[in-house]
């Protein structure tokens, strides 16, 4: 719990190889789409357990929702 976790890439899961396997059934999607560039789709999730409530103020003062009514937000590495 005091860092990121590493990186993975597609031969770390099965999952990839799953879903190109189902290549040629639109329903399932172009797993290309989003695994030709991973550097590009990558990303993390996390969630917030405080004591107080100072996160979600700037939280609130960033989006402009209150917790747990908008949608995700995002938070960009600018690369470059």
């Amino acid at each position: 719990m005091t860092s990121a976790p590493g990186k993975l890439t597609k031969a770390d899961s099965g999952g990839w190889t799953l879903w190109k396997s189902c290549g040629g059934r639109p329903e399932f999607g172009n797993p290309a789409a989003f695994n030709s560039c991973i550097a590009q789709s990558c990303w993390e999730s996390f969630t917030v357990t405080l004591k107080t409530p100072s996160f979600f103020d700037q939280m609130i003062q960033f989006t402009g929702n209150q917790p747990g009514t908008g949608g995700l937000v995002t938070f960009k590495d600018r690369i470059g």
